[in-house]
Protein backbone atom coordinates (compact mmCIF):
# COMPACT_ATOMS: atom_id res chain seq x y z
CA UNK A 1 0.00 0.00 0.00
CA UNK A 2 1.47 3.30 -0.59
CA UNK A 3 0.79 6.70 1.41
CA UNK A 4 0.51 9.97 0.40
CA UNK A 5 1.60 12.29 3.43
CA UNK A 6 0.49 16.29 3.35
CA UNK A 7 2.44 18.67 5.76
CA UNK A 8 2.74 22.89 5.01
CA UNK A 9 5.82 25.13 5.21
CA UNK A 10 6.61 28.25 5.20
CA UNK A 11 7.99 30.02 2.46
CA UNK A 12 9.18 33.48 3.68
CA UNK A 13 12.96 31.84 4.24
CA UNK A 14 13.64 28.34 2.72
CA UNK A 15 15.31 27.41 6.26
CA UNK A 16 12.17 27.64 8.01
CA UNK A 17 10.60 24.65 9.76
CA UNK A 18 7.81 22.76 8.21
CA UNK A 19 4.41 22.72 9.84
CA UNK A 20 1.57 20.16 10.09
CA UNK A 21 -1.25 20.99 8.31
CA UNK A 22 -4.84 19.43 8.79
CA UNK A 23 -6.70 19.48 5.66
CA UNK A 24 -9.98 19.21 7.74
CA UNK A 25 -9.42 22.67 9.36
CA UNK A 26 -8.08 25.09 6.49
CA UNK A 27 -9.39 28.23 9.14
CA UNK A 28 -5.52 27.16 10.80
CA UNK A 29 -3.96 28.90 6.93
CA UNK A 30 -3.69 32.26 7.45
CA UNK A 31 -0.06 33.55 6.48
CA UNK A 32 0.32 34.96 2.78
CA UNK A 33 3.99 32.99 2.05
CA UNK A 34 2.67 29.73 2.79
CA UNK A 35 3.49 26.53 0.74
CA UNK A 36 1.55 23.17 0.86
CA UNK A 37 3.64 20.44 -0.06
CA UNK A 38 2.48 16.49 -0.14
CA UNK A 39 5.49 13.95 0.09
CA UNK A 40 6.78 11.31 1.59
CA UNK A 41 7.70 12.13 5.01
CA UNK A 42 8.52 10.70 8.92
CA UNK A 43 6.92 13.53 10.32
CA UNK A 44 3.98 14.59 8.91
CA UNK A 45 0.72 14.16 10.50
CA UNK A 46 -1.54 13.52 8.07
CA UNK A 47 -1.31 9.91 6.14
CA UNK A 48 -3.84 9.06 3.55
CA UNK A 49 -3.42 5.59 2.89
CA UNK A 50 -3.99 4.51 -1.04
CA UNK A 51 -4.16 1.19 -3.18
CA UNK A 52 -2.61 3.28 -5.85
CA UNK A 53 -1.95 6.99 -7.12
CA UNK A 54 -5.33 9.28 -6.74
CA UNK A 55 -6.31 10.66 -10.36
CA UNK A 56 -5.32 14.45 -10.45
CA UNK A 57 -9.40 15.03 -9.94
CA UNK A 58 -9.54 12.98 -7.00
CA UNK A 59 -6.97 15.06 -5.60
CA UNK A 60 -8.03 18.51 -6.03
CA UNK A 61 -10.74 17.75 -3.31
CA UNK A 62 -8.05 17.48 -0.74
CA UNK A 63 -6.89 20.76 -1.99
CA UNK A 64 -9.02 23.23 -1.09
CA UNK A 65 -7.69 25.11 1.14
CA UNK A 66 -6.82 29.22 1.99
CA UNK A 67 -6.13 31.12 0.67
CA UNK A 68 -5.34 32.24 -3.13
CA UNK A 69 -1.38 31.62 -2.64
CA UNK A 70 -1.51 28.13 -1.79
CA UNK A 71 -1.23 26.15 -4.87
CA UNK A 72 -0.88 22.07 -5.89
CA UNK A 73 2.01 20.11 -4.91
CA UNK A 74 2.23 16.64 -6.05
CA UNK A 75 4.32 13.68 -5.60
CA UNK A 76 3.57 9.27 -4.96
CA UNK A 77 4.84 7.01 -3.29
CA UNK A 78 4.59 3.35 -4.10
CA UNK A 79 7.11 0.34 -2.85
CA UNK A 80 10.45 1.34 -2.04
CA UNK A 81 11.87 -2.23 -3.65
CA UNK A 82 12.74 -3.11 -5.93
CA UNK A 83 14.48 0.53 -7.37
CA UNK A 84 15.78 -1.07 -10.37
CA UNK A 85 15.40 2.38 -13.04
CA UNK A 86 17.81 4.26 -14.08
CA UNK A 87 17.61 7.36 -16.19
CA UNK A 88 19.66 8.52 -18.81
CA UNK A 89 21.98 10.12 -17.03
CA UNK A 90 22.98 7.35 -14.83
CA UNK A 91 21.02 8.99 -11.88
CA UNK A 92 19.20 5.75 -10.19
CA UNK A 93 15.47 5.71 -9.18
CA UNK A 94 17.45 4.53 -5.70
CA UNK A 95 18.16 8.07 -4.95
CA UNK A 96 14.61 8.22 -3.00
CA UNK A 97 15.67 10.09 0.09
CA UNK A 98 14.99 10.08 3.66
CA UNK A 99 16.42 9.45 6.57
CA UNK A 100 14.94 6.01 7.34
CA UNK A 101 15.85 4.78 4.41
CA UNK A 102 19.28 5.82 4.49
CA UNK A 103 19.82 3.87 7.91
CA UNK A 104 18.21 0.80 6.25
CA UNK A 105 20.36 1.27 3.65
CA UNK A 106 23.88 1.24 5.83
CA UNK A 107 22.59 -1.36 7.70
CA UNK A 108 23.90 0.12 10.98
CA UNK A 109 22.51 -1.41 14.40
CA UNK A 110 23.90 1.33 16.67
CA UNK A 111 22.21 4.91 17.91
CA UNK A 112 23.68 7.63 19.73
CA UNK A 113 21.37 10.13 20.58
CA UNK A 114 22.94 13.48 21.57
CA UNK A 115 20.13 15.69 23.57
CA UNK A 116 20.89 19.54 24.44
CA UNK A 117 18.48 19.01 27.49
CA UNK A 118 20.78 15.90 28.92
CA UNK A 119 17.48 13.16 27.98
CA UNK A 120 20.05 11.49 25.13
CA UNK A 121 23.31 10.00 25.88
CA UNK A 122 25.14 12.60 25.41
CA UNK A 123 24.96 16.86 25.39
CA UNK A 124 27.05 17.66 23.04
CA UNK A 125 27.77 16.87 19.39
CA UNK A 126 31.55 16.43 19.96
CA UNK A 127 31.12 14.17 22.72
CA UNK A 128 29.35 11.96 21.19
CA UNK A 129 31.87 11.92 18.34
CA UNK A 130 34.54 11.01 20.44
CA UNK A 131 32.79 8.44 21.95
CA UNK A 132 32.78 6.18 18.16
CA UNK A 133 36.16 3.98 18.62
CA UNK A 134 39.21 4.73 16.61
CA UNK A 135 39.38 2.67 13.31
CA UNK A 136 35.61 2.28 13.20
CA UNK A 137 34.44 -0.02 10.57
CA UNK A 138 30.50 -0.21 10.97
CA UNK A 139 27.87 2.51 10.54
CA UNK A 140 26.74 4.43 14.00
CA UNK A 141 24.01 6.92 13.61
CA UNK A 142 24.75 10.12 15.79
CA UNK A 143 21.16 11.60 16.35
CA UNK A 144 20.93 15.06 16.89
CA UNK A 145 17.95 15.70 18.68
CA UNK A 146 15.83 19.46 17.63
CA UNK A 147 18.42 22.15 19.54
CA UNK A 148 21.15 24.43 18.75
CA UNK A 149 24.93 22.81 19.27
CA UNK A 150 26.90 25.68 20.04
CA UNK A 151 29.72 24.20 19.28
CA UNK A 152 33.14 23.36 17.21
CA UNK A 153 32.88 19.81 15.80
CA UNK A 154 35.19 18.03 14.54
CA UNK A 155 35.07 14.06 13.05
CA UNK A 156 38.99 12.82 12.58
CA UNK A 157 40.25 11.29 10.03
CA UNK A 158 40.29 8.01 11.89
CA UNK A 159 36.27 7.62 12.82
CA UNK A 160 34.77 6.71 9.44
CA UNK A 161 31.04 5.61 8.63
CA UNK A 162 29.55 8.26 11.11
CA UNK A 163 25.64 8.94 10.00
CA UNK A 164 24.99 12.31 11.37
CA UNK A 165 21.70 12.46 11.54
CA UNK A 166 18.92 15.35 12.65
CA UNK A 167 15.23 16.07 12.87
CA UNK A 168 15.37 18.65 9.98
CA UNK A 169 17.68 21.73 8.74
CA UNK A 170 15.01 24.08 10.45
CA UNK A 171 15.03 22.14 13.81
CA UNK A 172 18.63 20.56 14.37
CA UNK A 173 21.69 22.69 13.79
CA UNK A 174 25.86 23.01 14.79
CA UNK A 175 26.39 27.05 15.37
CA UNK A 176 29.69 28.78 16.33
CA UNK A 177 31.02 32.00 15.72
CA UNK A 178 34.75 32.78 14.27
CA UNK A 179 36.63 34.59 12.13
CA UNK A 180 39.92 33.65 10.88
CA UNK A 181 42.73 34.51 8.97
CA UNK A 182 42.81 30.07 8.33
CA UNK A 183 39.56 28.57 6.44
CA UNK A 184 40.50 25.76 8.39
CA UNK A 185 40.36 27.13 11.62
CA UNK A 186 37.41 29.15 11.53
CA UNK A 187 35.16 26.04 10.50
CA UNK A 188 31.91 25.41 12.72
CA UNK A 189 32.09 21.82 11.46
CA UNK A 190 34.70 19.75 9.96
CA UNK A 191 35.20 16.10 9.06
CA UNK A 192 37.82 14.71 7.42
CA UNK A 193 36.74 10.64 7.90
CA UNK A 194 35.60 8.87 5.24
CA UNK A 195 32.09 7.49 4.47
CA UNK A 196 30.50 10.25 6.69
CA UNK A 197 26.43 10.86 5.73
CA UNK A 198 24.84 13.85 7.29
CA UNK A 199 20.77 14.76 7.09
CA UNK A 200 18.19 17.40 8.39
CA UNK A 201 21.42 19.80 9.85
CA UNK A 202 22.22 22.93 9.82
CA UNK A 203 25.91 24.31 10.01
CA UNK A 204 26.07 27.82 10.55
CA UNK A 205 29.11 30.86 11.31
CA UNK A 206 27.30 33.13 13.13
CA UNK A 207 30.98 35.10 13.00
CA UNK A 208 30.26 39.11 12.28
CA UNK A 209 29.64 40.16 9.35
CA UNK A 210 29.73 43.93 9.53
CA UNK A 211 33.35 44.55 10.08
CA UNK A 212 35.49 46.37 7.12
CA UNK A 213 36.72 43.75 4.98
CA UNK A 214 40.57 42.22 5.77
CA UNK A 215 41.99 39.04 5.07
CA UNK A 216 40.50 37.95 8.89
CA UNK A 217 37.03 37.66 8.67
CA UNK A 218 36.95 34.10 6.88
CA UNK A 219 34.02 32.07 8.39
CA UNK A 220 33.85 28.68 7.41
CA UNK A 221 30.55 26.86 8.36
CA UNK A 222 31.60 23.13 7.33
CA UNK A 223 34.60 21.77 6.15
CA UNK A 224 34.40 18.55 3.90
CA UNK A 225 37.25 16.70 3.72
CA UNK A 226 36.57 13.08 3.55
CA UNK A 227 36.46 11.14 0.45
CA UNK A 228 32.70 9.90 0.09
CA UNK A 229 30.61 12.18 1.97
CA UNK A 230 27.68 12.86 1.29
CA UNK A 231 24.91 15.61 2.64
CA UNK A 232 20.89 15.32 2.39
CA UNK A 233 18.30 17.96 3.48
CA UNK A 234 21.41 20.14 5.03
CA UNK A 235 21.67 23.53 5.24
CA UNK A 236 25.23 25.78 5.28
CA UNK A 237 25.01 29.61 6.32
CA UNK A 238 27.55 32.41 6.48
CA UNK A 239 29.12 34.54 4.68
CA UNK A 240 32.70 34.34 4.14
CA UNK A 241 33.59 31.14 2.41
CA UNK A 242 30.45 28.96 3.96
CA UNK A 243 31.42 25.80 2.29
CA UNK A 244 34.93 24.51 2.19
CA UNK A 245 34.71 21.63 -0.36
CA UNK A 246 37.92 20.59 0.56
CA UNK A 247 38.82 17.80 -1.63
CA UNK A 248 37.30 14.13 -1.93
CA UNK A 249 33.99 12.82 -3.81
CA UNK A 250 31.17 14.34 -2.38
CA UNK A 251 27.13 14.64 -2.82
CA UNK A 252 24.90 17.39 -1.80
CA UNK A 253 21.03 16.39 -2.48
CA UNK A 254 18.41 19.34 -1.40
CA UNK A 255 20.81 21.27 0.21
CA UNK A 256 20.56 25.07 1.21
CA UNK A 257 23.79 27.54 1.16
CA UNK A 258 24.10 30.42 2.03
CA UNK A 259 26.55 33.60 1.31
CA UNK A 260 28.65 35.95 -0.65
CA UNK A 261 32.48 35.64 -1.24
CA UNK A 262 33.13 32.45 -2.30
CA UNK A 263 30.91 30.61 -0.48
CA UNK A 264 31.74 27.26 -2.05
CA UNK A 265 35.20 26.44 -2.47
CA UNK A 266 37.68 24.09 -2.59
CA UNK A 267 39.26 21.67 -4.95
CA UNK A 268 36.88 18.43 -4.64
CA UNK A 269 34.90 16.50 -7.18
CA UNK A 270 31.52 17.31 -6.41
CA UNK A 271 27.63 17.37 -7.33
CA UNK A 272 25.24 19.49 -5.81
CA UNK A 273 21.77 17.93 -6.97
CA UNK A 274 17.97 17.94 -6.82
CA UNK A 275 16.00 14.77 -4.99
CA UNK A 276 14.50 12.30 -7.37
CA UNK A 277 15.29 15.55 -10.08
CA UNK A 278 15.75 13.07 -13.10
CA UNK A 279 11.55 12.22 -12.73
CA UNK A 280 9.81 13.04 -16.13
CA UNK A 281 7.59 16.04 -14.99
CA UNK A 282 5.41 18.50 -16.37
CA UNK A 283 3.29 21.23 -15.41
CA UNK A 284 0.16 22.13 -17.16
CA UNK A 285 -2.56 25.07 -17.25
CA UNK A 286 -3.45 26.41 -13.51
CA UNK A 287 -6.91 25.45 -13.23
CA UNK A 288 -9.20 26.62 -10.47
CA UNK A 289 -10.73 24.07 -7.97
CA UNK A 290 -13.04 26.06 -5.90
CA UNK A 291 -13.47 30.53 -6.28
CA UNK A 292 -9.92 31.77 -5.68
CA UNK A 293 -8.35 28.24 -5.20
CA UNK A 294 -5.39 28.09 -7.51
CA UNK A 295 -3.99 24.69 -8.44
CA UNK A 296 -1.67 23.18 -10.75
CA UNK A 297 -1.59 20.05 -12.75
CA UNK A 298 1.23 17.59 -13.34
CA UNK A 299 1.01 14.49 -15.86
CA UNK A 300 3.97 12.28 -16.56
CA UNK A 301 4.59 11.12 -12.86
CA UNK A 302 7.61 9.25 -12.89
CA UNK A 303 8.14 5.39 -12.34
CA UNK A 304 6.00 3.34 -9.58
CA UNK A 305 9.08 3.23 -7.72
CA UNK A 306 10.33 6.56 -6.81
CA UNK A 307 9.86 9.66 -4.51
CA UNK A 308 9.76 13.07 -6.24
CA UNK A 309 8.91 16.31 -4.47
CA UNK A 310 7.21 19.64 -5.24
CA UNK A 311 6.68 22.71 -4.27
CA UNK A 312 4.71 26.11 -5.51
CA UNK A 313 5.11 29.69 -3.94
CA UNK A 314 2.82 32.58 -4.37
CA UNK A 315 1.94 33.27 -8.03
CA UNK A 316 -0.41 32.92 -10.79
CA UNK A 317 2.55 31.83 -12.97
CA UNK A 318 3.48 28.13 -13.92
CA UNK A 319 7.56 29.12 -13.94
CA UNK A 320 7.38 29.48 -10.17
CA UNK A 321 6.64 25.47 -9.47
CA UNK A 322 10.27 24.55 -7.62
CA UNK A 323 11.30 21.03 -6.61
CA UNK A 324 13.07 21.02 -3.47
CA UNK A 325 16.76 21.29 -4.70
CA UNK A 326 20.00 22.61 -3.84
CA UNK A 327 19.30 26.44 -3.10
CA UNK A 328 22.19 29.16 -3.32
CA UNK A 329 21.24 32.08 -1.56
CA UNK A 330 23.66 35.38 -2.07
CA UNK A 331 24.05 38.06 0.21
CA UNK A 332 25.30 41.40 -1.13
CA UNK A 333 28.22 42.59 0.63
CA UNK A 334 29.64 45.97 -0.12
CA UNK A 335 32.56 45.66 2.03
CA UNK A 336 34.73 45.54 -0.83
CA UNK A 337 35.20 46.85 -4.39
CA UNK A 338 34.69 43.36 -6.55
CA UNK A 339 31.84 40.98 -6.61
CA UNK A 340 31.76 38.01 -4.37
CA UNK A 341 30.99 34.84 -6.31
CA UNK A 342 29.09 31.31 -5.55
CA UNK A 343 32.04 29.48 -5.97
CA UNK A 344 35.83 29.58 -6.24
CA UNK A 345 36.78 26.56 -7.33
CA UNK A 346 40.81 25.35 -7.05
CA UNK A 347 41.62 22.37 -9.64
CA UNK A 348 45.26 23.21 -10.63
CA UNK A 349 45.85 20.60 -13.26
CA UNK A 350 44.08 18.66 -15.88
CA UNK A 351 45.23 15.48 -14.51
CA UNK A 352 42.93 16.42 -11.51
CA UNK A 353 39.19 14.81 -11.00
CA UNK A 354 38.06 17.47 -9.31
CA UNK A 355 35.07 20.19 -10.13
CA UNK A 356 31.88 21.31 -8.69
CA UNK A 357 28.32 20.27 -10.72
CA UNK A 358 25.19 21.84 -9.63
CA UNK A 359 22.06 20.40 -11.52
CA UNK A 360 18.60 21.48 -11.50
CA UNK A 361 19.16 23.81 -8.53
CA UNK A 362 18.50 27.78 -7.97
CA UNK A 363 20.77 30.62 -7.78
CA UNK A 364 18.87 33.79 -6.20
CA UNK A 365 19.57 35.84 -3.20
CA UNK A 366 20.40 39.94 -2.82
CA UNK A 367 23.28 41.68 -4.77
CA UNK A 368 25.40 40.91 -7.70
CA UNK A 369 27.74 37.73 -7.63
CA UNK A 370 29.68 35.87 -10.71
CA UNK A 371 28.62 32.46 -10.76
CA UNK A 372 32.82 31.61 -10.20
CA UNK A 373 35.74 32.76 -10.04
CA UNK A 374 39.04 30.53 -10.88
CA UNK A 375 41.15 29.96 -7.54
CA UNK A 376 42.88 27.26 -10.23
CA UNK A 377 44.59 27.74 -13.24
CA UNK A 378 42.60 24.81 -14.59
CA UNK A 379 39.32 25.82 -12.14
CA UNK A 380 36.36 23.35 -13.21
CA UNK A 381 32.54 23.92 -12.71
CA UNK A 382 28.76 23.57 -14.36
CA UNK A 383 25.62 24.84 -13.99
CA UNK A 384 23.59 22.47 -15.77
CA UNK A 385 19.64 23.14 -16.00
CA UNK A 386 19.93 25.62 -13.05
CA UNK A 387 17.53 28.53 -12.05
CA UNK A 388 20.00 31.70 -12.39
CA UNK A 389 18.17 34.68 -10.82
CA UNK A 390 19.14 38.73 -11.79
CA UNK A 391 22.01 38.14 -8.87
CA UNK A 392 24.10 36.72 -11.11
CA UNK A 393 26.17 39.73 -13.56
CA UNK A 394 25.81 39.32 -17.52
CA UNK A 395 29.56 38.29 -17.39
CA UNK A 396 28.84 35.52 -15.21
CA UNK A 397 32.36 34.20 -14.42
CA UNK A 398 35.37 35.97 -13.66
CA UNK A 399 39.04 34.95 -14.50
CA UNK A 400 40.20 36.55 -11.47
CA UNK A 401 44.32 36.46 -11.28
CA UNK A 402 44.71 34.05 -14.26
CA UNK A 403 43.48 37.58 -17.25
CA UNK A 404 45.29 36.27 -20.22
CA UNK A 405 45.24 32.82 -19.53
CA UNK A 406 42.16 31.34 -19.64
CA UNK A 407 42.57 28.53 -21.75
CA UNK A 408 42.55 25.75 -19.23
CA UNK A 409 39.59 26.77 -17.20
CA UNK A 410 36.60 25.19 -17.83
CA UNK A 411 33.89 27.55 -16.36
CA UNK A 412 30.54 26.27 -18.20
CA UNK A 413 26.72 26.46 -18.10
CA UNK A 414 24.27 23.52 -19.79
CA UNK A 415 20.28 24.90 -20.23
CA UNK A 416 19.92 27.43 -17.35
CA UNK A 417 17.16 28.92 -17.24
CA UNK A 418 15.83 32.37 -15.63
CA UNK A 419 17.19 36.40 -15.54
CA UNK A 420 20.35 35.88 -14.78
CA UNK A 421 21.07 32.97 -17.58
CA UNK A 422 21.56 34.99 -20.62
CA UNK A 423 24.52 33.94 -22.54
CA UNK A 424 25.59 37.11 -25.10
CA UNK A 425 27.40 39.04 -22.29
CA UNK A 426 29.08 35.63 -20.64
CA UNK A 427 33.01 35.71 -20.41
CA UNK A 428 34.34 35.01 -23.83
CA UNK A 429 36.11 31.66 -22.54
CA UNK A 430 32.79 30.66 -20.69
CA UNK A 431 31.75 27.59 -22.36
CA UNK A 432 27.84 26.83 -23.00
CA UNK A 433 27.79 23.20 -23.43
CA UNK A 434 26.47 20.84 -25.86
CA UNK A 435 24.09 17.61 -25.07
CA UNK A 436 27.60 15.90 -25.67
CA UNK A 437 29.68 18.02 -23.91
CA UNK A 438 27.11 18.18 -21.05
CA UNK A 439 26.58 14.48 -20.40
CA UNK A 440 29.98 13.24 -18.22
CA UNK A 441 28.81 15.79 -16.04
CA UNK A 442 25.42 14.93 -15.64
CA UNK A 443 25.98 11.45 -14.29
CA UNK A 444 26.27 9.94 -10.93
CA UNK A 445 29.45 8.31 -12.07
CA UNK A 446 30.98 12.10 -12.01
CA UNK A 447 31.93 10.98 -8.36
CA UNK A 448 31.90 7.42 -9.00
CA UNK A 449 28.39 7.51 -6.65
CA UNK A 450 27.27 3.83 -7.98
CA UNK A 451 30.05 3.01 -6.08
CA UNK A 452 29.49 4.55 -2.41
CA UNK A 453 26.25 6.46 -2.24
CA UNK A 454 24.04 4.75 0.35
CA UNK A 455 20.72 5.61 -1.96
CA UNK A 456 22.98 3.45 -4.78
CA UNK A 457 24.01 0.25 -2.70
Amino acid sequence: MSTIRIYLSKQSHPKNADKHFNLKNPSNVSAKTLCLTILHSDSAKLVLPTSKMPSISSLHSYLSIHPVYIALALIFVTSISPLDAVNNNGFSAKNVIDSRLLTQKIGTNRTITVDISGKGDFKSVQAAIDSVPEGNSNWIVVHLRKGVYREKVYIPPNKPYIFLRGNGKGKSAIVWSHSSVDNYESATFKVEAPNFIAFGISFKNEAPTGIAYTSQNQSVAALVGADKAAFYHCAFFSTHNTLFDYKGRHYYDACYIQGSIDFIFGRAQSIFHVSAAHFNIQLRTPFSVSGLHLCYKIENLATPHALVEYQCIKSKSTKNLKQLNCELFVIGDKRIEIRGSVTAQNRHNASENSGFVFIKGKVYGIGDVHLGRAKGAHSRVVFANTYLSNTIVPQGWTNWSYAGNTENLYQAEYKCHGPGSASNNRAPWSKQLSDKEAAPFLSIDFINGKEWLPAWL
